[in-house]
């Protein structure tokens, strides 16, 4: 292709190319500046807002603590130390409570590990007086039922096992009651 234009003018269009460039980087680099601007105020109005439900926050906890420092100052709490002995004292009950009672659930499982198979449960009761638990239930054969009664006296948290011998004549039908050794 043949440039047939003049010297100057050739001079002009490149001169306007320039010119075109730098305003194309410079509307480029004032759309960069605004969006920067945009993204930095939504990050200033969203913590703001953080810092609003903060502060929210900290006045609903302060007025919580309060109502509870007149709540306890009405019971007849004078401090901290006095609340936090009635708490202990609390909880020293309620671990007393759990130290002189057996621990139902695992006997059950024990119980659970103890029957042979195809036996099971058709009666459980329990008294909280001498823990004693009294049973009856199905075995199929007088073989599940040596193994029960086997079971039963081999376990070490079981004592005083009655295994009456009216079993043998029935055997799928059993009774038998045992005590709870003393918890703990």
């Amino acid at each position: 292709m043949i440039n047939l234009l003049p010297p100057q003018y050739k001079k002009e269009l490149k001169q306007e190319e320039k010119w075109r460039t730098i305003l194309n980087l410079e509307i480029f680099l004032l759309a960069f500046l605004i969006a920067l601007s945009l993204i930095l105020l939504s990050v200033k109005v969203s913590c703001g807002g953080l810092a609003r439900s903060q502060q929210i926050l900290t006045e609903s906890e302060r007025k919580v603590i309060k109502l509870e420092t007149e709540h306890a100052q009405k019971l007849g709490f004078q401090n901290l130390d006095e609340r936090v002995e009635a708490i202990n004292l609390k909880l020293s009950k309620i671990n007393s409570f759990y130290q002189e009672n057996p621990n139902l659930t695992q006997i059950f499982q024990d119980l659970s590990r103890i029957l042979p198979p195809n036996s099971y449960l058709t009666n459980l009761s329990y008294q909280k007086d001498g823990f004693q638990i009294t049973l009856s239930g199905f075995c199929p054969d007088r073989g599940s039922l040596f193994q029960l009664k086997k079971n039963f006296e081999s376990q070490k948290n079981f004592e005083d096992v009655h295994f009456p011998s009216s079993n043998w004549l029935n055997p799928n039908n059993f009774y038998l009651s045992f005590k709870i050794n003393e918890p703990r």
